[in-house]
């Protein structure tokens, strides 16, 4: 029973401590994936012109500080479902900035943008 215990507050903290951290310029397309979310901007991660950055249903990012998407020209493709929302958190001024996005390329479905203080989540 004592060693179940151990394996149980094992699994929790890797699942709890278990994230890909995320940051740069995209040079190429990408696509975040369920099996690797939790994310972590670590940095600021931009999405320059010709480039995509593609969701996957289930992810959850999480933002602090001054770290923002920021889509500068290139297009974000953020689309979840009923059962697998994806989830954008943001604490302390983190934001996702759609600065001359491409609108054409660009959806969001099933996209939940929460943040945890008092300032605005830039959209």
């Amino acid at each position: 029973m004592k060693n179940f215990f151990y394996f149980l507050v094992l699994g929790c903290l890797t699942t709890v401590y278990s994230q890909t951290n995320l940051s740069g310029t995209l040079s190429q397309d990408l696509t975040l994936i369920t099996s690797e979310s939790p994310y972590q901007l670590s940095d600021h991660l931009i999405v320059l012109e010709g480039i995509t950055l593609t969701i996957e249903p289930g992810v959850t990012i999480n933002a602090s500080d001054t770290q923002q998407i920021l889509i500068k020209g290139g297009a974000i493709v953020s689309e979840g479902t009923s059962e697998s929302p994806i989830i954008l958190n943001s604490t302390n001024g983190a934001s996702i900035a759609l600065k001359e996005a491409n609108f054409d390329l660009s959806s969001f479905k099933y996209t939940e943008f929460c943040k945890s203080s008092a300032k605005s989540v830039l959209i």
